[in-house]
């Protein structure tokens, strides 16, 4: 079972920043309330109104210093992240990023698209969070269609080995090349597709506070 990873560095010092800052222009503003005291009791309507205002400005930004996004995140979300971060790992976004699918590749590439594909279904696997579950959505999406495709349009060159398909049996050598090189691109685009989606989720994540430590 995976353990819930500790809540992010980076995130407790935006918290810590954020809570600081709204004490102090809490305090500014009463600060501001306490001198401006006196001036109700005489009759200068200005001073009056401009220490109001300052008081007022105050605690409203100290309001917008206080942002939803520094609660804590669910730890069920925070979990699910860590295997999110364990799927997408460092060589399946390579491979991503990086194999131009001019040449063959391995099932094992892209084991990884099949496991999320087809075992990442229900409840279990869907952040509390709408917006991160949402951009999950949009990975499932990509990695259906990047895998959809390998399905029609690469073969098998030996065992375990895959390329994109050239047609040649049944075609002009022009054709088969023409064709291989539209599926190369295609495969190309949908890998990069897939792995701007996942880039998001981790992105997404990590801005509301799910990073490991």
């Amino acid at each position: 079972m995976v353990k819930a990873p500790k809540w992010g560095t980076d995130m407790k010092l935006r918290v810590f920043s954020k809570t600081w800052g709204r004490l102090s222009l809490g305090m500014a503003a009463l600060l501001s309330i306490v001198i401006a005291a006196p001036a109700w009791s005489g009759n200068f309507a200005p001073l009056k109104a401009l220490f109001v205002f300052g008081a007022f400005t105050a605690w409203v930004m100290a309001e917008l210093a206080s942002d939803s996004d520094t609660k804590a995140p669910n730890p069920n979300d925070v979990v699910l992240f860590g295997q999110v971060n364990d799927l997408f790992n460092h060589r399946a976004l390579q491979f991503l990023r990086e194999h131009e699918f001019g040449g063959a590749f391995s099932d094992r590439d892209v084991l990884f698209c099949y496991t999320f594909d087809s075992t990442w279904i229900g409840a279990i696997y869907a952040f509390q969070d709408k917006s991160l579950n949402t951009q999950l959505m949009k990975c499932k999406a990509a990695c259906s269609d990047f895998i959809e495709f390998i399905e029609v349009n690469t073969f098998y060159t030996s065992a375990g080995l895959r390329s994109a398909r050239h047609d040649t049996l049944s075609m002009t050598d022009e054709r088969g090349r023409t064709l291989f090189e539209k599926r190369r691109k295609k495969l190309n685009e949908l890998s990069s597709a897939l792995y701007a989606q996942i880039d998001a989720l981790q992105y997404e994540a990590r801005r509301k506070g799910l990073t490991p430590e």
